[in-house]
């Protein structure tokens, strides 16, 4: 799913973390597009997730809102640990 995003469309791909990082409790890595590009990768996502859960939220500086208020989860919803998102 990685590689497929990288050469589909314009994002920009994070580092792989296998340990817990920030919220996260589980393997992760990032990938940052802007809002232009929602309606194409999102629906791609939902086709080629491979059973992953992927979390998808807008990076307004409101972590905790980002993460837990307006964020859309495809797959399973994970648990996040909520004590280290900031309320901006």
């Amino acid at each position: 799913m990685r590689q497929g995003l990288g050469a589909g469309f314009q994002v920009q791909l994070g580092s792989w973390h296998d340990e817990p990082v920030g919220p996260h409790l589980k393997a992760m890595y990032q990938a940052v597009f802007n809002p232009e590009e929602f309606g194409k990768i999102v629906p791609w996502l939902m086709l080629h997730r491979e059973g992953l859960s992927v979390l998808v939220h807008p990076s307004t500086g409101d972590g905790y809102g980002d993460h837990l208020e307006r964020s859309l989860w495809l797959g399973e919803k994970l648990k996040l640990n909520e004590s280290v998102l900031r309320r901006a």
